[in-house]
């Protein structure tokens, strides 16, 4: 209903409108009282719904508290393991077209195509299909205690619903070219809806080391058993590509989490 009423005198005589009252003090005492509305809507990045009360907002978000590999992290350069077992990602990504979306907490864009339009990747046996891809500002990953102006996550799911993440950091520099579509079109509220042509392909032109982790989902619920691969070299924007998005978001990140043992390996 965000959009049904543009004026706000029109909006308060409907409300309060005796043939609408007795109905919208119906729906407003559903709403707060069912943890449903809190699970799906009410998380955000600051105050009482912010990510220290993740857990809190929902029994499903228990594992924000609770979990012992949680995302994002702090990753130390210095603390890094070499293992020839564990490999990259092997990346077919290409030209797609792309749904961009505003959902009240980042700019999100999904394949118009289910199967991603072949944009995929491997890993460890196992085939990943990208669901979506998004942004952070700041970065939620540090490396040695370092952000970056905005980080991009592309997201990928299994046949069996695993997950799998690649995460990579963006600095300020040469104007993206391979992203120039989706920052020239970011939508300002949940209404607009652009569809956008973006070959991912070019995403890496410097080649492809990385570290990797187990870890969760960054948002609610914050599921644990995410494989994280995260580019060790990062990509550019513009200055005017970076301000475009902060302008919609800037400080929709969830900050480090404690490693508790957890191996990052370095692979390459």
């Amino acid at each position: 209903m965000m959009n049904l009423f543009r004026d706000s005198q029109t909006r308060k005589k409907w409300l309060f409108s005796p043939a609408v009252l007795p109905a919208a003090l119906f729906v407003f005492s559903t709403c707060m009282s069912s943890p449903a509305g809190v699970e799906e809507h009410q998380w955000s990045y600051q105050g009482s719904t912010g990510p220290e009360h993740w857990y809190a907002l929902s029994p499903e978000y228990g594992i924000a508290k609770d979990g012992k590999a949680q995302s994002p992290i702090d990753i130390v350069t210095a603390d890094l393991t070499a293992d020839a077992a564990v490999g990259k990602p092997v990346i077919t990504y290409g030209k797609a077209l792309f749904e961009l979306e505003n959902n009240g907490h980042t700019i999100e864009a999904i394949p118009v195509a289910a199967d991603g339009h072949g944009n995929s990747i491997a890993l460890d046996g196992k085939t990943y299909v990208l669901q979506q891809f998004h942004f952070h500002a700041p970065s939620e990953h540090l490396f040695d205690g370092t952000s970056f102006a905005i980080e991009l996550h592309l997201v990928h799911k299994s046949s069996q619903n695993d997950m799998a993440v690649i995460g990579v950091m963006i600095t300020e520099g040469a104007r993206n070219e391979t992203l120039m579509e989706v920052f020239d079109n970011l939508p300002s509220d949940e209404s607009l809806r652009p569809e956008v042509e973006v070959n991912l392909d070019g995403l890496f032109p410097d080649g492809w080391e990385a570290y990797r982790y187990d870890g969760s989902l960054t948002t609610p619920p914050c599921t644990e058993g995410v494989k994280w691969t995260v580019r060790a070299l990062p990509i550019t924007m513009s200055r005017s590509q970076i301000d475009a998005f902060r302008v919609l978001y800037d400080g929709n990140r969830r900050h480090v989490q404690n490693r508790y043992g957890r191996q990052v390996y370095w692979v390459k």
